[in-house]
């Protein structure tokens, strides 16, 4: 047990250390490339000193390889991280860890300004802490029941509404069980993520991008009109290596299917672009099938006059014809933003265009603010929680009831906006406002 849990924090030589994380990435046999995460013990010089097993308990993997649960795992172990610096500063061993202890971590993350953000954590945030860390302690009382913190404190049962099947709109209520633990008093300072995309503004993105930024095209369409978080739209291949299904009937296309089940090698250097929140068939959704093709169709164009790798065969690439990373597409959407479009709309003059510009100087707009846009289009169009779920690609239902909570107040909000008006894309023949400056 020593060799897991590490209790004893006595003694200078263990003062100096702390829990790190160290990252590995490598490919399985059947191809797919993953990171696996490990806890690490560092002194203050940044060297390993000790290996720990404590990543087992995580839960970022179904089993003892390599096969990710979900994208996120390097999040929830810097969340254990975090908790496990916590005792080893108040010098609390792993055995004696109570409910307590544990509200009292809660506590403390969420009312501290983080190191990284220099703000105090947005509640999404604490949230994910709670469960990582919950989840954490309750898998070690598995393997160790000595430990004083037991489940039934650990746990609340809650109902919820799961989908039967992904081709069913019906749902059924099953149990699950939420961490018993609560946090309020967040810091009003906390600035908000800004993810309001109204339609006319959408357009103008895809214009400019078509003229200065035309690598964004496709992740973006993938955003929109498919509803992929921005780390997702990365690890797509191209049609030839089946990273997308393209149906059609009568000649037009009437289905378009992105394989979200697994991340491929997409770089020679072996850098992963992106990662994979839910595995999955992901479609584009119906009524956005025609603006997909449209900024599609523009990508293959764009992709033999760039060039790639053919070993890899990835859709999105940057300016060099590698696989787009996470990180470049973030950097880049956020400069189309600021140097483009928020200039185009302070001079813009309608008002309310203006006053949109004028947010965007106090707001960062990015590249999930997409995704946003596609849930607020398919509420408007009809789709319930559990459709929304499906679309969507979330584990839970729980961010698409937020969206329907809220639909009065985003009919009325969107109530003079058609429910689909990307006209200057969809335009018939060859869109003029689109340019691709070959």
């Amino acid at each position: 047990m020593d060799d897991v849990l590490h209790p004893v924090f006595g003694g200078n030589a263990m003062d100096e250390l702390h829990y790190a994380s160290y990252a590995l990435t490598c490919c399985t046999e059947g191809g797919e490339q993953v990171r696996r995460f490990f806890i690490v013990l560092k002194n203050r010089s940044g060297i390993i000193v000790q290996w720990t097993l404590l990543h087992r308990f995580c839960e970022i993997y179904q089993n003892e390889i390599f096969s990710p649960v979900s994208a996120n795992a390097g999040a929830k172990t810097g969340y254990v991280i975090q908790f496990l610096n916590y005792l080893r500063e108040q010098r609390i061993d792993l055995t004696h860890v109570t409910q307590e202890i544990m509200q009292a971590f809660f506590d403390s993350y969420a009312h501290t300004v983080s190191d990284k953000t220099k703000d105090y954590r947005r509640k999404e945030t604490v949230i994910s802490c709670i469960e990582a860390c919950t989840a954490f302690v309750s898998n070690l009382k598995k393997k160790f029941p000595e430990m004083l913190v037991t489940r039934h404190v650990l746990w609340t049962e809650k109902i919820e509404l799961q989908r039967t099947a992904s081709y069913r709109k019906t749902a059924k209520r099953v149990i699950t069980y939420k961490p018993n633990f609560r946090v309020t008093g967040f810091s009003n300072k906390a600035n908000p993520i800004f993810r309001d995309l109204p339609t006319d503004i959408l357009e103008m993105l895809f214009t400019l991008a078509a003229q200065y930024k035309p690598q964004l095209l496709m992740p973006m369409a993938m955003g929109a009109f498919a509803g992929m978080r921005p780390g997702e739209c990365c690890c797509v291949r191209q049609e030839a290596k089946a990273g997308l299904r393209i149906y059609r009937r009568n000649g037009m296309v009437n289905l378009v299917e992105i394989d979200l089940r697994q991340v491929y090698p997409l770089r020679d250097d072996g850098i992963a672009p992106g990662a994979i929140k839910k595995p999955r068939l992901q479609r584009v959704y119906p009524m956005f099938l025609h603006a997909f093709m449209t900024i599609y169709n523009r990508q293959l164009t764009y992709l033999d006059h760039i060039g790639y790798d053919k070993q890899f065969s990835p859709l999105v690439i940057n300016t060099q014809g590698q696989a787009m990373t996470y990180a470049t597409y973030l950097a880049t959407f956020k400069h189309l933003v600021s140097e483009y479009l928020r200039p185009m709309l302070l001079a813009d003059p309608n008002p309310v265009r203006q006053q949109y510009g004028q947010i965007l100087q106090n707001y960062s707009l990015g590249p999930h603010a997409l995704r946003h846009w596609f849930s607020v289009r398919l509420v408007l169009a009809g789709e319930n929680a559990v459709t929304l779920q499906h679309w969507r690609g979330d584990h839970s239902i729980e961010s698409a009831s937020t969206y329907l909570a809220n639909k009065s107040e985003l009919v009325q909000k969107y109530r003079e906006v058609s429910d689909f008006a990307l006209t200057r894309i969809l335009a018939a023949g060859e869109p003029t406002e689109l340019h691709f400056d070959f």
